[in-house]
């Protein structure tokens, strides 16, 4: 992980942009499947314009999280991207942009997620949504994040019971596949294919490109012995994300996911026939 580059133009930033890394650092390095540079060799590249396959090769790893930190006032902009620096593709890019406030149950929940995806932090989520649904009860966003991180931890009823509440509390959400997605992984994590699939569709009847439904559409095809639409699913996903291989599939849902879930999912994509890698 690269040093974050200090977007706010007052060299006092430099310790805020500074600490985020060493956090999101430590917390990554706590997982046992995780090869993490320490922060003592990560930070000489500090200040420096530098080359991610060069930097791959200095540290001996293949993908290197980069990003930037831009604060003013109370707010906060933090991205990040992970780099295959076999490639130099952006496997994954996100932003968080807010104001790191300690009873905006918006930024509680985002932070618990953060907490979750990165680190594998599934107690610490958990708890970080109940706070933020302390705060707020009716705060629908928070409640589908909960049933996601359930879903993936192998907990498929406590993660439908989320979802239903968040999708209650908001029915017309313009993110209405995410809801749908996140039942769609519930079902499929029960193997209760037939119903994955249904919900699967329903998200991809609002965001055909959106790359999780089609996952699942491959995976419970397969289950099912399905092959031909297990195949032409996986098609439509190697179009949208043609470097996608089982390696890959592990590294990055590795953090996040139980390995009972991993592997049915792992299982599947290997019947509809995505590479090794």
């Amino acid at each position: 992980m690269l040093p974050f580059q200090n977007m706010s133009g007052d060299p006092e930033q430099e310790y805020f942009a500074d600490g985020m890394v060493e956090e999101i650092t430590s917390a990554i390095a706590r997982l046992p499947w995780l090869f993490v540079i320490s922060r003592n060799s990560s930070f000489t590249y500090k200040g420096r314009a530098v080359d991610v396959k060069q930097v791959a090769r200095e540290l001996g790893v293949r993908y290197v999280l980069e990003g930037s930190v831009r604060k003013g006032g109370n707010r906060v902009r933090i991205t990040g991207q992970l780099i295959d620096t076999a490639t130099c593709a952006h496997i994954w890019a996100d932003r968080f942009d807010g104001a790191l406030a300690r009873d905006d149950p918006d930024v509680i929940w985002q932070a618990g997620w953060s907490l979750f995806v990165f680190a594998g932090e599934t107690a610490m989520a958990i708890a970080i949504f109940d706070r933020a649904l302390a705060l707020n009860p009716n705060a629908a966003m928070a409640w589908g994040a909960k049933g996601w991180v359930h879903a993936f931890r192998n907990q498929p009823e406590a993660a439908i019971e989320a979802l239903d509440r968040g999708l209650r509390l908001s029915p017309f959400d313009p993110l209405g596949h995410y809801f749908a997605t996140g039942f769609a992984y519930a079902h499929l994590f029960a193997r209760r294919f037939e119903e994955a699939i249904e919900w699967a569709d329903r998200a991809l009847h609002d965001q055909p490109s959106y790359t999780p439904p089609i996952r699942i559409n491959v995976v419970a095809n397969a289950h099912l012995g399905r092959l031909n639409e297990a195949r032409a699913a996986l098609a439509q996903l190697l179009a949208i994300n043609p470097r996608l291989t089982i390696a890959r599939l592990r590294a990055l849902s590795a953090p996040s996911q139980a390995p009972e879930v991993l592997n049915l999912i792992v299982a599947g994509m290997r019947l509809a026939g995505l590479p090794e890698g």
